[in-house]
């Protein structure tokens, strides 16, 4: 069985530093060093299409006078795209990593509390569906 999670493409850098700055250890951080690897390449995949679909409005690397806002529609619309991430070999470990997430003792406010629950409503779906395997 397949299990995908999904961010939006604006979100990938945001929900990785977030995950970078826990304090994780065992499982938890081996699950969100894989979690991380699969969102830079996913990044990385992201900037090239981007490049891609803006390089007309640059000469010589420089934005086109007059361009600027069909550039910043571009982006913008290619932010709010959904990615999909394939973690089906990492079920085992990414359930660890939402166990561990969801007894985290840290508190989180502002962006952080917002990219907790974005990063948890997208474990859970991966938390359910073991749970569902075992029964």
């Amino acid at each position: 069985m397949t299990k995908t999670i999904n961010f939006r493409y604006g979100e990938l850098v945001p929900v990785a530093n977030f995950m970078a700055g826990l304090d994780l250890v065992n499982k938890a951080s081996r699950a969100r060093t894989k979690l991380i690897k699969l969102i830079a390449e996913k990044n990385e995949e992201y900037n090239e299409d981007e490049n891609d679909a803006v390089k007309d409005f640059y000469e010589d690397g420089t934005l086109i006078k007059g361009k600027e806002n069909e550039v910043l529609a571009i982006k913008n619309e290619m932010r709010v795209e959904v990615c999909v991430l394939d973690l089906t070999e990492y079920i085992p470990k990414m359930v660890d990593l939402r166990n561990a997430l969801d007894n985290y003792s840290e508190t989180f406010a502002d962006s952080d509390a917002i990219l907790y629950d974005l990063v948890m409503d997208q474990l859970e779906t991966i938390s359910e569906d073991k749970m569902e395997e075992t029964k």
